[in-house]
């Protein structure tokens, strides 16, 4: 089986200059640079497009299966550097935080590319997997501030690193993982 799995990450958020070629369309966060200041969901949904239909077209790849991640938020709840920032040792619990408008547009957009894909027919398969209400629910899978080894040997810091963003293993992304078995194994 031929299987493609296109996961975004957070570089959307970050300062961008949005290029169609060697045409600027705008930027995001860079408003000093003389062009017109863009949000990231209309490249976001470009990047997610283009690579559907570029794994969809590719030649000599009949019967492939195209599964597209959905964008899994971070859990920073204090300053990025604050070592309480994500000290969360339990999940959340239902309807103690909801999936907040920006992730649920990009949840929106992953799914919204991925059916149109789908419907265009064709040989591959286009899937979607929705983990951003799971990974949401899921403040306690990050390794906070023991992303590094002996954060701790020269007492408690003022400020220190926190890694609220990337999950541990074993941890929430083996469940991500059952659910991608799942949509591989279930009939179309």
């Amino acid at each position: 089986m031929d299987v493609a799995v296109v996961s975004t990450g957070h570089w959307f958020w970050n300062l961008s200059v949005y290029y169609n070629g060697s045409e600027v369309l705008g930027t995001h966060l860079l408003s000093g640079l003389n062009h017109t200041e863009i949000s990231f969901f209309s490249p976001y949904r470009q990047a997610i497009r283009m690579s559907i239909q570029r794994l969809i077209s590719s030649a000599g790849h009949t019967g492939r299966t195209v599964v597209v991640s959905t964008f899994s938020p971070a859990h920073f709840e204090k300053a990025w550097d604050d070592p309480a920032t994500c000290a969360r040792r339990l999940p959340y619990r239902e309807r103690e935080r909801e999936v907040d408008v920006i992730h649920a547009e990009l949840r929106s957009i992953v799914r919204e590319e991925t059916a149109a894909a789908a419907s265009n027919g064709g040989a591959t398969r286009v899937e979607v997997l929705d983990v951003t209400k799971l990974a949401t629910m899921r403040p306690d899978g990050h390794p906070g501030v023991y992303m590094k080894r002996d954060q701790f040997a020269r007492g408690v810091p003022e400020r220190l690193q926190s890694d609220c963003l990337h999950f541990c293993l074993p941890g929430p992304v083996d469940t991500f993982n059952d659910i991608l078995l799942q949509l591989l194994t279930k009939r179309q």
